[in-house]
């Protein structure tokens, strides 16, 4: 079950959808410098690959709404608190970006 993805299509400029692969992991995994929130160092065997946004399976995601967490932090029970902060700190952002007109 690690480094599974709820949607396994993501947005691409030139097909507007494409696989999410083990390149697109590695990428991951350097943005966040191999590291989970945790301190846990990440490779691609302990690695959790997900969305902080709610899924369409009808639509590709965008590899920069995805982060990765470890094996350990995906099974802890406070998940769900922290995945609704991470959801609620994109909100902010994206209001943020929307409000200067």
């Amino acid at each position: 079950m690690n480094g599974l993805l709820m949607a396994p299509a993501l947005q691409s400029k030139r097909t507007h959808w494409r696989r999410f692969s083990d390149s697109d992991k590695r990428w991951l995994l350097r943005q966040q410098q191999h590291k989970c929130k945790c301190g846990i160092p990440l490779d691609l065997r302990n690695a959790c690959f997900e969305s902080i946004l709610p899924q369409d399976p009808r639509r590709p995601i965008d590899i920069h709404d995805l982060h990765v967490i470890c094996s350990t932090c995906n099974l802890h029970p406070a998940r769900e608190q922290e995945m609704k902060r991470l959801l609620s700190e994109y909100i902010e952002k994206m209001d943020f970006r929307v409000e200067p007109k």
